[in-house]
C-alpha cells in the first residue's frame, strides 16, 4: 500500500531534506577572507623583497667602505699587499697576499681569484668586515670553502678590477653582487641605489659570459634574460634597450657596483 503524503494525509511521509547552500552573506565573508589572506602573503613577499634588496645595498657598501677604510689605515691595497707584512701589520697572521703592485689584479684563468681571496682575509683579519676568510691562491670560491662572503641567495660576491660588465670603456673597480638573484630584486636595487638602467651608472649588469670571475661557477656571469641590451634592440630594429627585462621573470641575475 502507497503512503500518499501531502497536506492531510494520514500516515507518515518519508523525512525531505532541504539541500544545503550557501548564503551571500557566507558567500561574502569567505570573499574577505580570502581577500586577507592573498593580501598577507603579497605583503609578506613584498617585505622579504624588500629586505632583500637592502641587505644587498648595504653589503657592498660594507664591502667599499671596508676596502677603503684598509687602505686609508695601512696605505696599501687589501689582497694586493704581500702576506709578511699585511701579517706584521695587521697584528694576525695571514696566508693569502699579492704581487705588491698598488692593484687588485684579478687576470683572467686559474689565479683571477687569488688576490681577491686574499683581501677578503686581509679586509677580516683587520677588523674591516665580518667574517674569517682562508685566503687561500689558486682556488675558486664557492659556498662551502671559505674564501668569500655569500650574498642572500648563497651565491658567492667578488670583487675586482675588471670590465665584465655592461656598458663596459675599461677596466673598473667593482663589487659584483653574486648570482641567483631575481630580475626585479636587482631592477629595485638598481632604483635604490643608481639609475634603473643596466648599461650605465655605477651600477650595472654583468655580462652573460665573464671573462675573468668565470671558473666551475661562473660566478662574474648571469642568466641571458635578465636585461635588454640597447645593442640587441638596434639589431631587431627597436628602441626600448638599456632596461631590466622584468616580464621575462629571470631569476639568475647579477650586477656590479662600481666604486
Amino acid at each position: 500500500m502507497s503512503v500518499v503524503c501531502g497536506p492531510g494525509a494520514s500516515g507518515r511521509c518519508p523525512n525531505h531534506r532541504r539541500e544545503a547552500g550557501f548564503s551571500l552573506v557566507e558567500v561574502a565573508i569567505g570573499l574577505v577572507v580570502i581577500g586577507l589572506l592573498l593580501g598577507a602573503i603579497l605583503t609578506s613577499r613584498e617585505l622579504v623583497g624588500g629586505a632583500r634588496v637592502r641587505t644587498l645595498a648595504d653589503s657592498a657598501s660594507d664591502i667599499s667602505t671596508g676596502y677603503y677604510g684598509f687602505v686609508d689605515r695601512y696605505g696599501r691595497v687589501p689582497g694586493d699587499w704581500n702576506a709578511a707584512a699585511a701579517s706584521a701589520a695587521i697584528g694576525v697572521g695571514v696566508a693569502g697576499g699579492g704581487n705588491d703592485n698598488g692593484n687588485l689584479d684579478n687576470p683572467p684563468g686559474p689565479n683571477a681569484y687569488d688576490e681577491t681571496n686574499a683581501m677578503w682575509e686581509q679586509l677580516g683579519a683587520g677588523g674591516f668586515i665580518q667574517g674569517t676568510y682562508a685566503g687561500t691562491a689558486g682556488l675558486e670560491p664557492d659556498a662551502e670553502n671559505g674564501l668569500a662572503p655569500l650574498n642572500v641567495f648563497n651565491s658567492v660576491i667578488a670583487v675586482g678590477r675588471t670590465s665584465d660588465f655592461e656598458g663596459a670603456s675599461s677596466p673598473r673597480l667593482h663589487v659584483v653582487f653574486g648570482r641567483r638573484v631575481p630580475v626585479a630584486t636587482l631592477r629595485e636595487l638598481d632604483l635604490k641605489l643608481d639609475d634603473t638602467a643596466p648599461e650605465t651608472g655605477d651600477l650595472r649588469a654583468t655580462k652573460e659570459s665573464p671573462a675573468v670571475f668565470a671558473g666551475a661557477h661562473q660566478w662574474g656571469g648571469r642568466e641571458r634574460d635578465c636585461v635588454l641590451l640597447t645593442a640587441d634592440m638596434k639589431k631587431s630594429k627597436k628602441s626600448e634597450g638599456n632596461r631590466w627585462d622584468i616580464p621575462k621573470n629571470a631569476e639568475d641575475c647579477n650586477a656590479v657596483l662600481l666604486f
